[in-house]
């Protein structure tokens, strides 16, 4: 159906797209007044799914980070709320649901009772341990394989509490001593923290994310030892 000009530039001149307010129109009878109630309505719809969508993905990612139960459900984040609430550690507290099929009493009675509390805390500790281990190995294969030999690329890991261990690049990514800016230490730093074995102490982390700045920085300092 063909949409007044006059209109249609009304709604327009409000800020909305031609497509919108011609849909508006039409579907309330070319009236302007009940186009524009129905193109707020719509607003705010599109808003509240938006922030609903944003709520239930951050809930997903969190829920990600927890594991499944036993069988292979996901940890009930209203119940950790609970927990939290009452004064358990997040990430304990987590854990104990995920073993107890979300059961909050048998949660409570895991993270009350000191040897199994004890026993949540190794296995959590040996999780991270393990996913520090492969971020660590997925970052030496990127680098590897762009073209660094991989014994003086292990032989930089060993070293790496010292900045000076970098310097083991030299043949492959020349190092600029002289004139080293903020911008320069600092990635150094972030390096140097990755690939140490105290590296993470952080719960979660992003694997691409990590390998996506050695990228940047050892790029960076072959196009500065050009």
């Amino acid at each position: 159906l063909q949409v007044p000009n006059e209109s249609l530039s009304l709604l327009t001149r409000k800020g909305y797209k031609e497509q919108e307010a011609k849909r508006a129109l039409r579907m309330n009878d070319h009236n302007v007044d009940h186009a524009l109630k129905f193109l707020v309505k719509e607003k705010e719809k599109k808003g509240r799914k938006m922030i609903e969508d944003t709520r239930r993905r951050e809930e997903f990612i969190e829920q990600q980070r927890y594991g499944m139960t036993p069988l292979k459900k996901a940890v009930e984040l209203h119940g950790l709320k609970d927990l939290v609430s009452v004064g358990f550690e997040k990430v304990l507290a987590a854990e104990a649901l995920r073993r107890n099929e979300n059961d909050i009493e048998g949660a409570i009675k895991d993270l009350t009772n000191s040897e199994t509390n004890r026993i949540i805390q190794l296995d959590i500790d040996s999780r991270e341990k393990r996913k520090r281990s492969q971020v660590a190995h997925a970052a030496l294969e990127e680098i590897v394989s762009m073209g660094l030999e991989r014994s003086r690329v292990l032989e930089a890991v060993r070293a790496s509490s010292n900045l000076d261990s970098l310097n083991l690049f030299d043949e492959e990514v020349p190092l600029i001593n002289d004139n080293v800016d903020a911008l320069d230490l600092e990635m150094e730093t972030d390096i140097v923290s990755f690939l140490s074995e105290d590296a993470l102490s952080d719960y979660d982390f992003d694997v691409t994310e990590e390998i996506e700045a050695i990228k940047e920085y050892l790029g960076l300092l072959a196009f500065k030892g050009k």
